[in-house]
């Protein structure tokens, strides 16, 4: 599967099948934003992969979860 083809279905489930949020219960993501959610969190893997910056993968990982929660 490609790269193109994965963000795709990814930005496909958050709009039709939503995600669980605390409190809010199933919530659907508007296309915009789930858009940019997977677009964002797949930047973020691919310049680690590039950089290999092994000392800050764990604050690099919770800041990504920290953004990625304030998003949802």
């Amino acid at each position: 599967m490609s790269a193109q083809r994965l963000r795709a279905l990814v930005v496909k489930l958050l709009t039709s099948s939503g995600v669980m949020t605390s409190g809010q219960g199933l919530q659907r993501i508007p296309p915009a934003e789930a858009f940019v959610v997977v677009h964002a969190f797949v930047g973020v893997l691919h310049g680690l992969l590039a950089a290999s910056p092994e000392a800050q993968l764990q604050a690099v990982e919770d800041t990504l979860v920290r953004c990625l929660l304030a998003l949802l």
